[in-house]
């Protein structure tokens, strides 16, 4: 299944396919046309159609990062490897959300509302958001509304979609 994005004709950043204003730097969306994901990748990386398998490399030479704003860490996507999703301060994870998870294989695994991260006195924590498919911290489930702190190197799952945490 394809998943569907608008491309920011200003600086970059793929959008969710519904979204009027770039979440990154606030340009009009309203008339910029929606492209498949996989339509995208294969053009950044010269694969022709969708056949990502003679370019073993795509994920990594494709990678970028989805901003909130400025860098403090990073949730990296384990699959496909390399996407990086940027988070400052506290942000919801999820389907439209402040980090919006739609682009990813699997998005359909994870609630509109998943889960949040939050940095406060320089301690990172997250908190399942009392999702459908759960929140999970080096493998165990996290208990809804209850912060957990995370760090550096920490495995996150949002339902069967896997991260791994990242303090820069």
């Amino acid at each position: 299944m394809d998943r569907k994005i608008k491309k920011c004709p200003q600086c970059g950043h793929n959008n969710n396919w519904l979204s009027d204003v770039c979440a990154n730097c606030s340009t009009s969306l309203e008339n910029v046309a929606v492209v498949a994901l996989d339509e995208e990748i294969s053009k950044q990386s010269g694969v022709v159609g969708k056949d990502e398998a003679k370019a073993p490399d795509v994920a990594q030479r494709t990678a970028e990062t989805f901003r909130l704003s400025s860098a403090s860490a990073q949730l990296e996507s384990m699959n496909p490897s390399g996407l990086r999703f940027t988070l400052s301060g506290t942000a919801v994870l999820g389907r439209g959300a402040d980090i919006d998870l739609t682009c990813l294989p699997e998005s359909t695994a994870i609630s509109r509302r998943h889960s949040k991260v939050t940095l406060e006195t320089g301690k990172w924590y997250i908190e399942d958001l009392d999702s459908a498919n759960g929140t999970f911290v080096n493998g165990m489930k996290l208990q809804p509304n209850l912060r957990h702190e995370i760090e550096s190197g920490t495995k996150i799952a949002l339902g069967n979609v896997h991260f791994i945490f990242k303090v820069s």
